[in-house]
């Protein structure tokens, strides 16, 4: 049953009207965004650098997948395959479901979808994720570095 109420319904991907031309990012692009912007030199006031150095922490905390290079090249995998919301595309990098059945209990909108679809999905995080743990902390570093 949908909700049409001003609040919206994630279950039906119903966000409300102010979301609905606008981008999700997830943990990991968020990551890389705010870092990019502390290494900036810029005239930023105190709080507002504040603001961005805590929302950095947080995000580095919890990103999975910190290897620029993996990160954009699941946005763009994901984006290629066309039948995923802004939102599901965030919420699949964020938790990295292992299964079908986790990633639809998580992300219920993700039912629409048929399973070989979502278990290609699911595949593709899990290398990257793999790929990173085995080699991308190294590489990471080193790129955040410059």
């Amino acid at each position: 049953m949908a909700n049409n109420n001003s609040h919206g319904n994630i279950q039906d991907l119903n966000l409300g009207p102010e979301f609905q031309n606008c981008k999700c990012l997830n943990l990991c692009e968020l990551q890389l965004i705010l870092g990019d912007q502390l290494r900036l030199t810029s005239k930023r006031n105190e709080d507002a650098q504040a603001l961005i150095r805590s929302s950095f922490d947080y995000a580095n905390r919890f990103a999975t997948i910190k290897n620029r290079s993996s990160i954009v090249d699941i946005r763009t995998n994901l984006e290629r395959i066309g039948e995923l919301y802004e939102y599901e595309i965030a919420m699949l990098v964020n938790l990295l479901p292992k299964t079908i059945l986790e990633a639809r209990y998580f992300i219920p909108s993700l039912i629409r979808l048929n399973e070989e679809t979502l278990h290609s999905i699911l595949e593709h995080l899990i290398i990257k994720k793999f790929e990173f743990n085995l080699n991308g902390a190294t590489r990471t570093n080193e790129h955040n570095k410059k």
